[in-house]
This record gives C-alpha cells, sequence and structure tokens, in this order.
C-alpha cells in the first residue's frame, strides 16, 4: 500500500511542478484506444470489446506519467455478464527504438468498478501493470499496442489488450 501511495505521490508532484522547457522526446500526449477485456475468476473465465482514452506527459525520452479510463465492456461466461470499468494513474519507464520508435512498461494504481449480473457491484484499487510498444508515424500521430492487467480483487486475472492511436502535443 505505502508502494502505491509513493507512486501516486511522485507522480501528483510532478504534475504540479512548474514548466519547463521540454526536452526532445518529451511533452504532452492524448490518445484513443480499442482491444478486448478478459476476466476470469473462479470458473468464470470472458472477454468483450473493451476502450481506453488516455493522457500523459513524457518528462524525458526515458520517463513519463500516464492517466486513463478503460471501459472493459461486459464480459459473459454461460449466461452470466459482468461490466468492469476503470481509472488509473500510473508511472511509464519507455525504452526508445530508433527515432520514432518506442517499448514501454508501466506500474501503478488502478480504481476500478465490477458489477455482476445478479450479484450487485464491488469498487476497489489495486496494482496495474503492463507492457506495450509504439511507432510514430508524423511528428504528432502515432499508435501503440498494449497489455495491462489490473489485479482487482477476488479475480483471477483482469486483463485489457488494446491497440491506441494517440496524438502529441
Amino acid at each position: 500500500m505505502r508502494f502505491r501511495f509513493a507512486i501516486i505521490a511522485a507522480a501528483a508532484a510532478l504534475l504540479a511542478s512548474p514548466a519547463w522547457a521540454a526536452p526532445e522526446g518529451s511533452g504532452f500526449y492524448t490518445g484513443v484506444g480499442v482491444g478486448m477485456s478478459d476476466l476470469s475468476s473462479g470458473g468464470f473465465s470472458g472477454n468483450d470489446f473493451a476502450f481506453k482514452v488516455f493522457g500523459g506527459y513524457d518528462f524525458i525520452k526515458y520517463f513519463g506519467v500516464e492517466a486513463g479510463y478503460m471501459d472493459g465492456g461486459s464480459p459473459s461466461d454461460h449466461g452470466f455478464n459482468v461490466k468492469i470499468r476503470g481509472w488509473d494513474l500510473a508511472l511509464r519507464g519507455i525504452l526508445p527504438i530508433g527515432e520514432r520508435g518506442e517499448v514501454f512498461a508501466k506500474v501503478g494504481e488502478v480504481w476500478w468498478h465490477v458489477k455482476a449480473d445478479g450479484f450487485g457491484s464491488d469498487s476497489g484499487n489495486d496494482l496495474l501493470y503492463g507492457i506495450g510498444g509504439g511507432y510514430r508515424f508524423a511528428d504528432h500521430f502515432g499508435a501503440r499496442l498494449e497489455w495491462e492487467r489490473m489485479d482487482v480483487q477476488d479475480t483471477d486475472s483482469a486483463d485489457l489488450y488494446t491497440l491506441s492511436g494517440y496524438y502529441r502535443f
């Protein structure tokens, strides 16, 4: 719990810092992704269409912070539906590949809400982590593939696989 608090506090402190000249490879970006959610818990295993919106700031070409909203749709199994949604805040470690590519890993916190048909709903916050890769096609436009895992309470796994387009300011 202290580790998660430290991540959030560090990200908030960096976001609140006064503006400075942005080095190459840094700056604000925003994007939208579509893909699939995959949820497993006990005997339940389902997936559905998912989407996410996100925005972030890369402080240098190797490090940034990102926040987003994800809608995991309504995965179903044997007629049983579960809706999953969440907000997240994460630190991103970035490894540039050439002039336009990158691979990245992220770790942070997700504030999730799950609603199971016939069983009510639950909310909480847990660890979020993921990996991905991206390519900038032009000075401002790019795409990325990403896998994210949310350690949602009482689940075996809650994953999000997305293909996203983004705009870098």
